[in-house]
C-alpha cells in the first residue's frame, strides 16, 4: 500500500520517503467508516428508531517520518509540505484493488512534532498531521461506456416482455454495471449528428432538445457541484467545456443515478447519422480503498 498527497498547488508528495517523507505506523481514518446516525428516542418503549444515516466527513490523522534528503534542517522540507496540505487536494491510495482516490482533502491541524525540539536543529522529525475528507468516498477508476445513437428501434409490435424497460413506440437500450458500495452520478455526453435524444434511466429520464450537427459533442452532468447541461466535454478529448446552458435540455429534463448493479440505460434519438454516439461515464464510490 502506497499514499500520495496531490495538492491544489500543483505539488505531487509520495509518502514513500522518495521526497523525505513517510507515513508512519498508526494512520487513521483510511479504512474507517464515518457514519453519522440521527437517532429519534421512543416515547413509549426502551430505545431508539433510526431516522437516517449519512457519511459524514472523513477525518484521516498521518503521522509522518520527516527526513530531509539535503541532510540539512528539516524546517524547509516541513514548511513545504505543510503549504501543500493547506491548499488542499486528493489523498490517492494505490493497493490490491487499485488506485482510489480521497478527494476535497483539506488540513485540519498539524501537532507537535515528536522531538519538542526548534525545526531548525534537526534533519529528521516526525509530526501527526489531520486532515478532513469533504467527501468521505473513495472514488475507484472511471469505465466510459459508448453506443451509437444509429440503431434500428424497437418495432412497434416487438415480442418484448410487458414490463420491458424498452418504450413501444421505439427505441433501445445499453447495460451499464456498477460496482462500489454506493450509486454512481453518471456524466452523459453526446456526439452529433441528430435532431433530439431522449435518455432514460429508471423512471428518471433527460431530453437533449437543441439540434446536433456532425462533430458537435454536448455534455449532460449529474454529478454535485457540477450539474447540467453545456456544449464541449470533459470525457471527450478536444471539446472545451462551455458554461451551463438549460436551452440544451428540455424542462423536464432530471438528474437520474446508476444504482449498484445491473441497469438499462434507454436511449431513442431523432434522425441520427452514423457518427452520433451517447457516452455513460461514472465512477464507483468505496467505503474503503
Amino acid at each position: 500500500m502506497t499514499l500520495t498527497f496531490k495538492s491544489n498547488n500543483g505539488t505531487v508528495w509520495p509518502l514513500d520517503g522518495s521526497l523525505g517523507v513517510t507515513v508512519a505506523e498508526g494512520a487513521s481514518g483510511i479504512y474507517a467508516v464515518p457514519w453519522s446516525l440521527v437517532i429519534d428516542q421512543r416515547v413509549e418503549a426502551d430505545g431508539g428508531v433510526l431516522v437516517s444515516r449519512r457519511q459524514q466527513p472523513r477525518p484521516v490523522d498521518l503521522p509522518l517520518l520527516l527526513v530531509d534528503p539535503g541532510d540539512t534542517e528539516v524546517l524547509t522540507l516541513w514548511g513545504q509540505l505543510l503549504y501543500a496540505f493547506a491548499a488542499g487536494g486528493v489523498l490517492e491510495h494505490n493497493g490490491p484493488h487499485g488506485v482510489r482516490q480521497l478527494r476535497q482533502v483539506t488540513l485540519e491541524t498539524p501537532s507537535q512534532n515528536g522531538t519538542l525540539q526548534d525545526l531548525t536543529r534537526r534533519v529528521d522529525d516526525t509530526i501527526t498531521v489531520s486532515l478532513v475528507a469533504l467527501d468521505p468516498w473513495w472514488y475507484g477508476t472511471a469505465d466510459p461506456v459508448s453506443v451509437s445513437l444509429d440503431q434500428a428501434p424497437t418495432a412497434f409490435d416487438a415480442p418484448i416482455p410487458f414490463d420491458s424497460p424498452l418504450p413501444f413506440d421505439g427505441g433501445t437500450s445499453i447495460s451499464v454495471e456498477v460496482a462500489g458500495n454506493a450509486p454512481a452520478y453518471p456524466v452523459f455526453a453526446v456526439e452529433g449528428a441528430f435532431d433530439s435524444l431522449t435518455v432514460m434511466v429508471g423512471a428518471m429520464s433527460w431530453v437533449w432538445q437543441r439540434p446536433m450537427a456532425a462533430g458537435e459533442v454536448g455534455q449532460y452532468d449529474t454529478r454535485p457541484g457540477s450539474r447540467g447541461p453545456r456544449m464541449g466535454s470533459t470525457i471527450i478529448p478536444g471539446h472545451p467545456l462551455q458554461r451551463l446552458d438549460f436551452t440544451l435540455v428540455g424542462e423536464g429534463s432530471r438528474y437520474p443515478m446508476l444504482p449498484q448493479g445491473t441497469t438499462p440505460v434507454v436511449f431513442s434519438a431523432a434522425n441520427p447519422d452514423s457518427a452520433a454516439a451517447l457516452t455513460i461515464y461514472w465512477e464507483t464510490r468505496w467505503l474503503t480503498p
